[in-house]
């Protein structure tokens, strides 16, 4: 009586997996990421983003770490000490500048409903952005990759480091507007440089 040659158990698959990530946890996590942009479609991509970053993340931290790991890391979402001044710049460098070239240009206006409201409506949207996006999304790029990031080659390399996939995951976020196909390769090219340009300033306020 034949017999047919057994597949790899599922364990064993799964157990070459885990040993993978737990000697590359960077990488996996930029392998995910890498494959969050596979479809353009932007709306999706933020979905699965803000549920499959973080929730890989924690997996991993959790094989690395135990559960001690995941509380570290649930809890540096809440570590945000980095001065009154950088929280000055954070909070106020991009309306400044925007007013600022806007005065330059002489494209300033007086808002319809009054400086006030578009205050109000800046800081609420910052809270909401930050609550239901960025500090999931800040939880896997600044609390697990980049920290690792910086332990190996420092504050400055690893906020590069770190820079490259941030700056992959949301090429897709220049064909928001008009889609991939309607999209100029020149406003792309030129959304792209700015973005990559503000993430090097970024991901080292970050690290800090």
């Amino acid at each position: 009586m034949s017999t047919t040659p057994a597949a790899p158990s599922t364990d064993r698959r799964q157990g070459r997996i885990r040993a993978f990530v737990v000697r590359r946890p960077v990488l996996s996590v930029s392998l995910i990421a890498a494959l969050l942009i596979a479809d353009v479609t932007v709306i999706p991509g933020k979905a699965a983003q803000l549920l499959i970053l973080p929730g890989t993340a924690l997996l991993i931290t959790a094989w690395l770490s135990g559960r001690a790991g995941v509380k570290r890391l649930l809890a540096s979402m809440l570590i945000w000490r980095i001065g009154i001044a950088r929280w000055l710049l954070v909070l106020l460098a991009v309306p400044v500048l925007t007013l600022a070239i806007a005065a330059a240009t002489g494209t300033l206006e007086a808002p319809p409903k009054g400086w006030l409201n578009i205050a109000t409506t800046y800081l609420l949207t910052l809270l909401v952005l930050l609550i239901t996006a960025n500090l999931l999304e800040e939880m896997a790029w600044t609390g697990f990759v980049q920290t690792k990031l910086m332990a190996r080659h420092g504050l400055l390399r690893g906020a590069l480091l770190t820079a490259i996939p941030v700056f992959v995951i949301h090429l897709p976020l220049s064909y928001e507007t008009n889609g991939l196909y309607r999209t100029r390769w020149q406003d792309a090219l030129l959304n792209w440089g700015l973005l990559l340009a503000a993430l090097v300033f970024f991901r080292y306020l970050a690290g800090v």
